[in-house]
């Protein structure tokens, strides 16, 4: 059930990776975390809902396969995901009051609106389908580990958002969705 939102403000958490950063600093990967450090990624959640944090995002930008095969991990992204969704659903379930569950879905880096080579215009490392298919499992893994709503976020590239979109109603999920 989403908070009712017609008498006040709901406050979302702030950033997850730069309080990782300071605390992990030269890494760059932080979805790891959800399975290697769960502990350190639930104490962000927490810190943030006793801030007054009424939505809470998952440790999940880049927990999608195109994101994680620059280090190899692309077979590990759905289960980051789930985590990442189990660790925040934890925090919320525990803070002695409401707490939404925002699964945060990030760009992949890879354009679909924009040429990576400006001598070969038509070519795409990736199609459209293939971005649905990414986001359709991480989705899908953030719907199984328990949000509330999908916030597709922090998106540069329109076609990727219409893909993240696409894969949320392909999946015929339930979940509000939120796109910045």
């Amino acid at each position: 059930m989403l908070l009712d939102c017609t008498d006040r403000i709901l406050v979302l958490d702030g950033a997850m990776g730069t309080v990782l950063q300071a605390r992990f600093p030269g890494a760059s990967n932080f979805e790891t975390l959800n399975r290697t450090d769960p502990d350190a990624v639930q104490a962000v959640h927490e810190a943030y809902i006793a801030a007054g944090a009424d939505i809470i995002e998952t440790n999940s930008f880049s927990a999608n396969r195109i994101s994680q095969e620059e280090y190899g991990l692309q077979d590990k992204a759905r289960s980051m995901a789930l985590e990442a969704a189990r660790i925040a659903r934890r925090a919320a379930d525990g803070a002695g009051r409401e707490v939404l569950v925002a699964g945060s879905v990030g760009p992949t880096g890879q354009s679909l609106s924009l040429a990576p080579d400006v001598d070969d215009p038509a070519y795409r490392k990736y199609d459209f389908d293939d971005l649905v298919e990414v986001y359709s499992e991480q989705i899908g893994a953030l719907a199984e580990g328990g949000v509330d709503l999908i916030l597709v976020e922090t998106c540069f590239d329109a076609l990727n958002v219409k893909a993240a979109i696409y894969a949320l109603d392909k999946l015929g999920l339930d979940l509000p969705l939120a796109v910045s």
